[in-house]
């Protein structure tokens, strides 16, 4: 699974660096068949190691992540300051910034993982409770509420179905990879129907559209696709690659570290890219992004990370 865990945390990084670019069609339909799974695909592989059984065992599991969230959150904010002279709108509405949605949202799952191993029907039920949330206009981007409700029930999938997903992608290596292929091919294709905002899942549903059934039934069918997205990469990605799964064992590290990045690039350099084909333009992205997941997983940055963040005796999850 580090290898998957690898593909994910790199189409996380290429993701951040497209986004400027999105105007372009090709690449709007590359993003947001991107975004259809892999952050589903992310919160489900935390939940399939997610093996707090109890409450005191998940509050140890979760102090290290928000000690690893207070300190970038900080850092973040510093250089958002620096580049532009003022705080930022998360700030603002006491709101994980940007991309620390992730470990705010990682740490809840984890605090309520002992609880939904106990539920009765938990995939449905939660998917329920978290449309239901979803359905009131009190969820957004503050503490990352809509994402976290958004994403929980990949979550419960990873925890109680996780293991059983995997045997099943391990049968048969080549029949399984072609079936994968060619349900991903058919997660591009739906995946062109959603809207950013829908994607993101950063925002309530009822300010998704005036019409919440149409809200509603757009999530409960993006569900569908993700799902379809998950169960398709782990039929594909079932070998072992060794620069993947280095990427995959660090991919907290890589997370962390990149978007710091992916802002002062964003900030301080715009290239003219309209003479770039998008072909051309998604490779560069490409190779940039392998460099960032290269650095970032290396011995040196996740030794340090381990050393801030972990006792010697507990590496980074």
């Amino acid at each position: 699974m580090e290898s998957l865990k690898g593909l994910l945390i790199f189409l996380v990084v290429l993701g951040h660096f497209l986004e400027p670019f999105l105007t372009r069609p090709e690449i709007a339909r590359l993003y947001k068949f991107i975004y259809a799974f892999h952050m589903p695909a992310f919160v489900f592989l935390s939940g399939l190691f997610a093996r707090a059984a109890s409450t005191s065992e998940a509050w140890r599991m979760v102090k290290p992540l928000l000690l690893i969230f207070l300190t970038f959150a900080i850092a973040y904010e510093c250089v958002h300051y620096l580049l532009f002279r003022e705080m930022s709108q998360y700030a603002h509405q006491l709101a994980p910034y940007w991309i620390l949605w992730y470990l705010v949202s990682l740490a809840c799952w984890r605090l309520v993982a002992p609880t939904v191993r106990a539920l009765p029907y938990a995939v449905v039920s939660v998917t329920v409770f978290s449309l239901a949330v979803l359905s009131t206009p009190f969820v957004g981007y503050p503490f990352s509420l809509a994402r976290t409700f958004t994403f929980l029930p990949f979550f419960v999938v990873g925890i109680l179905y996780g293991n059983d997903l995997l045997r099943l992608g391990a049968c048969g290596r080549f029949p399984t990879f072609i079936a994968g292929a060619l349900l991903m091919l058919l997660v591009f294709w739906t995946s062109q129907m959603f809207s950013f905002q829908l994607l993101w899942g950063s925002v309530s549903l009822v300010r998704l559209s005036p019409d919440l059934s149409q809200s509603l039934l757009e999530r409960v069918v993006l569900y569908g696709v993700s799902f379809a997205g998950i169960v398709a990469l782990l039929w594909i990605v079932n070998i072992a690659l060794p620069v993947l799964s280095r990427w995959g064992a660090n991919s907290l590290s890589v997370y962390a570290w990149h978007g710091l990045v992916v802002m002062v690039v964003k900030a301080r350099f715009s290239p003219d890219a309209s003479s770039m084909s998008a072909v051309e333009l998604i490779g560069i992205l490409a190779v940039v992004s392998a460099c960032l997941c290269f650095i970032f997983s290396s011995y040196q940055v996740t030794r340090m990370m381990t050393a801030l963040f972990y006792s010697k005796s507990k590496p980074m999850p």
